[in-house]
């Protein structure tokens, strides 16, 4: 009670030596308008501060771990509060009939403001103030806003901690998520043919598309013919040459045109092409009958000896 109805106290500041605030020590100092209480202190007794009315701001630092019954019981005037996370007990009616009191700036976070042990008649501190947490309860970080990374462009999202208790924003950073870049796909070679052009290998983006490396494309090859006679001419009967692609198997056939009365038919009286029995039989056929051959053709034929008789 050592300020006890002190009417012109309007002020005091009390030494780190002070351990505790006892029994009525403030009672209806009525013009006293603020107060600091040291960390020195853990304990305010009851009725320390009360009728206290032009009290506005109190401010209780780290150390009290118990505010007694009616400590601050009609300080109609208080406005603001802070009161430290080390307070675990506020006793009956301690801060009744503080209808003024609107913010409290509590030292802890929402977990450790609802352990702390309220006694009766201390609804208006806890139902009509507003709690301002210095500490809150870290969750996992979330994603937010999240924007994919393209191939070639740069991503991003916000990486957002929330207090687990009371749901407040902690922090938020916005994560650059680097650009994936092509994944490859191979286009497989076209071989040309004979007529047909073909293509190079190349290859492209298996997820956007793009192509990496263009085909180019490669000539037809061109047929790769080769000859070869497969009906031979005759005196009177044209030859053939079948023409054959090495590659494709295309063919096409060229005439061998007749020989007429070359040497090698010479005495071909019945124009098989071959100089025999049968020749000669018609020769002395003709000799033996004496009759003469007027036909030119068969005149020259039948020269077998070539001096033209």
């Amino acid at each position: 009670m050592a300020f006890y109805q002190c009417g012109k106290l309007t002020s005091v500041e009390l030494p780190d030596s002070v351990t505790s605030i006892g029994y009525s020590a403030f009672y209806y100092c009525a013009k006293l308008e603020s107060m600091t209480i040291p960390g020195s202190v853990t304990f305010i007794g009851s009725n320390a501060f009360e009728g206290c009315s032009k009290l506005a701001s109190v401010t209780i630092e780290s150390g009290v771990t118990s505010i007694d019954a009616g400590a601050f019981d009609g300080c109609s005037g208080l406005t603001s509060l802070t009161i430290p996370d080390s307070v675990t007990y506020i006793g009956e009616y301690a801060f009744a009939s503080c209808v003024c009191l609107t913010d409290i700036y509590y030292g802890g976070n929402e977990e450790d403001w609802n352990a702390i042990e309220f006694s009766n008649g201390n609804n208006w501190l806890i139902e009509y103030t507003n709690i301002h947490y210095a500490r809150h309860v870290a969750g996992e970080p979330v994603i937010e806003n999240e924007i994919a990374a393209t191939c070639t462009e740069t991503g991003s999202y916000d990486s957002v901690v929330y207090c687990t208790v009371c749901g407040t924003e902690i922090s938020r950073e916005t994560v650059t998520i680097p650009a994936t870049g092509h994944s490859a796909g191979t286009d497989a070679a076209v071989a040309a043919t004979c007529t047909e052009t073909g293509l190079t290998a190349g290859s492209h983006c298996s997820v956007c598309g793009e192509v990496i490396t263009a085909q180019e494309v490669v000539p037809a090859t061109g047929h790769n013919y080769v000859s070869e006679v497969t009906k031979e001419a005759t005196a009177t009967q044209d030859g053939v040459t079948t023409y054959t692609c090495t590659e494709c198997g295309d063919t096409y056939t060229e005439s061998i045109p007749a020989t007429g009365t070359s040497d090698a038919t010479s005495g071909d009286l019945n124009g098989d092409g071959e100089v025999n029995a049968s020749d000669l039989t018609i020769l002395a056929r003709h000799v033996g009958k004496v009759e003469y051959i007027t036909d030119k053709t068969a005149l020259a034929n039948a020269d077998v000896t070539g001096d033209g008789n």
